[in-house]
C-alpha cells in the first residue's frame, strides 16, 4: 500500500490531505501526518525534517517522492483523474507541478509560522 504523509501542522496541507482521503480509497494509499504514531509505525525510515519540510509519497515498490513529484503522483491516483495519468507523467507537466509545489511550499511556511 502506498504511504502518503504531510506536515499535519500546516493548514495546506491538511486540507490537502483530507481531499486525498475523500477521494482516493485507503486500499489505494493511507494518509497520515508526520510525527504521529502512524506514521512512525508505518514509514519509520522517513524523518521528521523530511517530511515536516514536503509532501511525501511511499510508492507500494517502496521508492520515495517528494515534494512536487509526490503531489502530482497522489493526485493522479483518484479514479476521477485516472485518464491523465499519462499526462502527469510528462516533463511538461512535472516542471510545472514542482513550480506550483514550490510557491505553495513558501505560502505554507508562513502559514505554519
Amino acid at each position: 500500500m502506498r504511504v502518503a504523509i504531510y506536515d499535519g501542522r500546516c493548514s495546506i496541507c491538511r486540507r490537502f490531505a483530507s481531499l486525498l482521503r475523500k477521494y482516493i480509497s485507503l486500499r489505494e494509499m493511507d494518509v497520515v501526518p508526520c510525527n504521529s504514531e502512524i506514521q512512525k509505525k508505518i514509514a519509520p525510515n522517513i524523518s521528521s525534517e523530511m517530511c515536516l519540510k514536503s509532501f511525501v509519497l511511499i510508492e507500494e515498490d517502496g521508492s520515495v517522492l517528494i515534494g512536487g513529484d509526490a503531489v502530482l503522483r497522489a493526485v493522479t491516483l483518484a479514479p476521477a483523474l485516472e485518464k491523465y495519468r499519462a499526462l502527469a507523467e510528462s516533463l511538461a507537466v512535472r516542471i510545472a507541478a514542482k513550480g506550483i509545489y514550490y510557491g505553495i511550499s513558501n505560502i505554507r511556511k508562513i502559514d505554519r509560522d
